[in-house]
């Protein structure tokens, strides 16, 4: 078995001990013996607790990865599109991690990298990485069309991988639709569990 959470582990502003609960979770998850992967959502840089909630479960976080999950070969595509890295219609202003850093004025890098704001945001260059391995479950927080909130680029990443199926959270409503390629898509709602069954 296995739990795979599509980020905005908890918001902040709403949810002052959600970052407590999510760790809670976590364990219980692991502690059950379930196999636990995650991506970040808008909300996962929400406080610094929230932050060291992800920075100490890292090794379960699959943003930028492919792996196998409970059997099935899984790719992770967490963040959000923001608009200093992106413009409007899901091109990239930014190519490069160094690009970014070389763009931003010192005072606003963090750490000496990309900006605090920008932790959970979705990268071009993880885009790429990933286009050119092959999973067959793709998980994003961004929809890919034809949600009215969709990125076209995740649909030309979800058919460059071979993924047969997308599971997206972020815009709060459960509902499966099928990309013009024939790929599956399941969002996923609000604290909602959705359960795949079949396999892939």
């Amino acid at each position: 078995m296995a739990v795979i959470v599509l980020g905005d582990l908890a918001e902040a502003k709403l949810d002052p001990g959600g970052a407590e609960r999510a760790r809670e979770a976590f364990d219980a998850v692991l502690n059950i013996g379930a196999q636990l992967a995650f991506i970040v959502g808008n909300h996962d840089a929400g406080t610094d607790e929230l932050w060291r909630l992800v920075e100490d479960y890292d090794e379960f976080r699959i943003d930028g990865r492919v792996l196998e999950i409970d059997g099935i070969r899984t790719a992770g595509l967490g963040g959000v599109v923001r608009g200093r890295i992106w413009y409007g219609e899901g091109k990239p202003r930014v190519s490069t991690e160094a690009e970014l850093i070389a763009a931003t004025p010192r005072q606003e890098r963090w750490k000496g990298g990309i900006p605090k704001a920008h932790r959970t945001t979705l990268m071009p260059w993880t885009v790429e990485e990933l286009r050119s391995q092959t999973t067959d479950l793709l998980v994003t927080h961004e929809a890919p069309l034809p949600h009215q909130y969709g990125f076209e680029f995740i649909n030309r990443l979800a058919a460059d991988m071979g993924a047969q199926l997308v599971v997206h959270g972020h815009h709060h409503r459960t509902y499966s639709d099928v990309t013009k390629d024939g790929i599956s898509i399941q969002g996923v709602g609000l604290a909602h569990v959705w359960r795949l069954e079949i396999e892939m």
